[in-house]
């Protein structure tokens, strides 16, 4: 049995990382994995945000509630035979929202109140802040969100304004060290989300008067299209100040193998998601399917398989990829990463309040089924950027794609009936 860390990069997108193109040197520790590891360069999230690029991962399905409820997870399977632990800072991918499931050890550096709030545990400054407040007991202890509210106004304007990895990574070396089993370790670097604060003081004095605008600050947590435009330059330094997070991370991924190399693990790097920086309109991470919020970075390392897949895959197959790796039966449908099976183009979905957004990512062609909008068709070899939709002017293409996407709606409508009608069932039978 081999370790096994897990190891999501939050907001990468891999047109942003060098060993993908990226005419910056972003990413070179992960460079020098992906060439004595294997690089998957098309892997293709199952949904964007966090909460459902990652429930897709952890259950090998794709997730439409932003709750791990019922399904079996990864974890849950690995700590038959492993120790299982994760270490984050994402609020969205916390305990509330089920991530916990199967994990002995879950240490969520975040607090979320009673309706999924987020709080103030975003900075050491803040956190000091929320617990001398809380000490005060100037308000109900409950009462999270509020806490938040009065630091963020109070503190917003310091140059850190998320919990890093740094901040805990002892915690994380502690738990390897009592760890004399084989361990399987979830590490969530929040460092690349918005809004980006690199640990170089000069980029972030130069980024601070865009990032903290109260508009970009609404648009970093949106989920619909914005009006919001930056300049050129203003965008530049945006960017500037990304790339320097994706290096951050990249950083703490290199420091990590060094303190953890002797265990001999297996690393699995990937994101949950891209961000988009004024493409088609958006900032941040909407739930739209264009392929810098969709294609993310996918490298395992020390696992015995070298190379480059250039075939789409999908994430969804990461969790029975994990499976085969640590010598477990796969208990998922999807078949691993690395079994020999007929090609299928990834599915992509989203549930929007006008119904489902679904997306078939072929190895050319991308068709996207909106509900609140036309339908969009993109050569992606020929057009990258997703300028030219072709809806209507390839029609066999169209007729084919659409045909995946409509029995994969199909299904997924079943399958919400069917859980439906046994969430009655227990009810009326008082389980």
């Amino acid at each position: 049995m081999r370790n096994i860390v897990l190891i999501t990069w939050d907001s990468v997108r891999a047109d942003h990382c060098s060993c993908y193109g990226y005419n910056r040197k972003t990413t070179p520790f992960l460079d020098r994995l992906a060439k004595r590891g294997i690089m998957f360069q098309n892997a293709i999230v199952s949904g964007v945000p966090t909460p459902i690029s990652m429930g897709g991962i952890f259950t090998s399905k794709h997730f439409s509630d932003r709750k791990i409820t019922t399904e079996t997870t990864l974890a849950q399977i690995l700590s038959r035979e492993y120790k299982t632990a994760a270490f984050h800072s994402n609020p969205y991918a916390s305990r509330f929202f089920g991530f916990d499931k199967g994990f002995q050890v879950f240490k969520d550096y975040v607090w979320m109140d009673e309706e999924g709030y987020r709080s103030g545990q975003t900075s050491f400054l803040r956190r000091a802040a929320v617990k001398l407040l809380k000490n005060l007991k100037i308000v109900n202890v409950e009462r999270v969100r509020f806490y938040y509210t009065l630091a963020n106004t109070l503190l917003r304007n310091m140059p850190i304004s998320k919990l890093s990895l740094q901040d805990f990574y002892n915690d994380v070396l502690d738990w390897i060290r009592k760890s004399s089993d084989n361990y399987f370790l979830w590490i969530l670097m929040i460092e690349p989300h918005f809004p980006y604060a690199p640990p170089s003081w000069s980029r972030w004095k130069k980024a601070r008067s865009i990032l903290i605008h109260d508009k970009f600050y609404k648009v970093g947590g949106v989920e619909k299209k914005t009006s919001l435009k930056l300049e050129d330059k203003e965008r530049e330094i945006v960017i500037d100040a990304y790339d320097d997070c994706i290096r951050e991370a990249d950083s703490l991924t290199k420091q990590l193998w060094k303190d953890l190399k002797d265990a001999d693990p297996i690393f699995i790097i990937h994101a949950d998601h891209g961000d988009a920086f004024g493409e088609h309109g958006f900032y941040g991470h909407p739930p739209e399917h264009y392929e810098y919020l969709i294609r993310v970075p996918l490298v395992i390392y020390n696992a015995d398989v070298k190379g480059v897949v250039k075939e789409p895959v999908s994430l969804l197959r990461l969790a029975p990829t994990i499976c085969e790796l640590a010598g477990v039966e796969n208990e998922f449908k999807n078949p691993s990463l690395f079994e020999d099976v007929e090609y299928s183009p990834p599915m992509v979905e989203n549930k929007l309040e006008e119904g489902l957004r679904v997306t078939v990512r072929d190895k050319e062609w991308k068709l996207i089924v909106n509900p609140d909008r036309w339908d969009e068709l993109y050569n992606i070899k020929k057009d990258p950027l997703e300028k030219e939709n072709l809806i209507g002017q390839e029609i066999d293409i169209e007729r084919e794609l659409r045909k995946l996407a409509e029995k994969h709606m199909k299904s997924r409508m079943e399958l919400e009936k069917l859980t439906k009608g046994i969430e009655r069932l227990k009810g009326l039978k008082g389980i």
